[in-house]
């Protein structure tokens, strides 16, 4: 487990040494928070229940970003191979690389928790809906992450690895329009690799 927090602390050094990490969460918390203020406009409610659904969508695009450089810069530039020749198992380069990406998505999502404490000053927000809204984004988030680190693994380039991640990403967000017009076991399959 200690190679893994080394690996993992040494990405997180990576992320925020570059103005990648930055850039990405800046991005998401601008289109974040210009939906927050919408939706609480619009619908004068204190709850995050309708930007929880904004936020899947704005996940779906920001997680490819977070985790395409995650082993496809270590295959370009030639490290990955010292990585893996080096006293630590694959599945721990893979974790601590991983840890490290959920690190930078739970810090993004944090920050949106100022989000709650408006909704805190402005009506009584239902706290366990909330919470676990947070919960379930981080989960979603993690998977995207997953998906976006396989994508990775995959190719040397980072443009490429992004881009087939939201592919990917997006084919099974929109699977479950098949289970909706299959049925029996197929219909069944469909649903449990949907997103």
């Amino acid at each position: 487990m200690k190679n893994v927090v080394t690996i993992a602390k040494r990405e997180l050094e990576s992320y925020f040494a570059s103005p990648i990490a930055y850039v990405i969460i800046a991005v998401f918390l601008f289109l974040m928070g210009y939906l927050f203020e919408r939706i609480l406009y619009l619908s004068r409610e204190a709850t995050l229940q309708y930007l929880f659904y904004n936020m899947v969508t704005v996940l779906m695009l920001v997680s490819p970003l977070l985790s395409m450089r995650l082993l496809a810069e270590e295959n370009r530039s030639g490290t990955l191979e010292l990585l893996l020749t080096s006293p630590v198992r694959d599945w721990e380069v893979v974790l601590g690389k991983y840890a490290a990406a959920v690190a930078v998505l739970a810090v993004a999502l944090a920050f949106t928790g100022l989000y709650s404490a408006i909704l805190a000053v402005l009506g009584q927000p239902e706290w366990g809906p909330l919470l676990t809204g947070y919960l379930g984004m981080f989960l979603f988030g993690s998977a995207l992450l997953a998906i976006g680190l396989l994508t990775s693994s995959w190719t040397r380039n980072q443009i490429v690895a992004a881009f087939t991640a939201v592919i990917l990403i997006l084919f099974l967000w929109v699977i479950d329009a098949l289970a909706s017009s299959t049925s029996g076991a197929m219909s069944g399959f469909f649903r449990y690799i949907s997103l």
